[in-house]
């Protein structure tokens, strides 16, 4: 089977994995970042019945929330809203408050990999918006990866799916080009000085308003984290 390269546009690699999967494709979005909206429109270009899974941690900042309304609106989206098997007071009873700081792999397990790998057991492929010059762990990162899903709340056992990111080869500044050519709107604190969005406790602005800054600086602020768990357990496709 002929599959998509660095070489080919987003545009055709969202059209083979529709063609190619059907039903058994799910994208992700945060609603937080530009990579996101760029490529969630391009999906509602070429099928807007693709589902949409949004992982609402309970920790997400308002704007986050409010411009994920928005967007799903204006594009038509079909959003499925995947949430914690804990509320953010039962976490808090069983581990103690402010898990975030002292154990943030185990709150963003919990609060979004948990959720997230749960849904993903009832599809076969996974499409994201990442791109290789995010973090240095997505360096390597290829258009159609193979990536296990461990075993997860309820406990089960883990399974493989395909991987697939189309705007793996996209550098940030054309993501931003994207989003002028085509009037898009995108998370409003992008412009307040947060290159990223994650949730409220581990995302801080890093630079002056209306300032475009790199990639994922302000997440996890004052550690050496830069990935929540959801890409750490993907591998080049065989």
């Amino acid at each position: 089977m002929i599959r998509p390269t660095l070489d080919w546009k987003p545009e055709e690699t969202i059209r083979w994995a529709v063609e190619q999967l059907g039903k058994g494709l799910v994208v992700s979005s945060s609603f937080g970042n530009p990579e996101g909206t760029a490529l969630l429109h391009m999906v509602a270009q070429v099928d807007p019945s693709v589902p949409v899974a949004w992982v609402n941690t309970g920790f997400l900042f308002p704007e986050t929330v409010a411009f994920q309304e928005r967007l799903s609106r204006r594009l038509g989206l079909r959003v499925v809203e995947v949430v914690p098997r804990l509320t953010p007071e039962e976490q808090a009873a069983r581990y103690g408050d402010d898990l975030w700081a002292r154990d943030p792999d185990l709150c963003c397990r919990i609060r979004k990999v948990e959720p997230l790998f749960t849904l993903l057991q009832g599809y076969d492929a996974w499409m994201t918006a990442i791109r290789r010059g995010q973090t240095e762990a997505r360096t390597g990162a290829r258009v159609v990866e193979e990536h296990h899903l461990q075993p997860v709340h309820p406990v089960g056992p883990g399974r493989t799916i395909t991987k697939i990111n189309p705007l793996a080869g996209w550098s940030r500044q054309q993501v931003w080009a994207y989003l002028d050519a085509h009037d898009l709107p995108y998370n409003p604190l992008l412009d307040e000085g947060y290159p990223s969005l994650g949730c409220v406790q581990c995302t801080r602005r890093v630079a002056p308003a209306g300032a475009r800054v790199d990639d994922r600086s302000g997440r996890w602020w004052g550690s050496q984290k830069t990935e929540c768990g959801l890409h750490t357990a993907t591998r080049p496709a065989g």
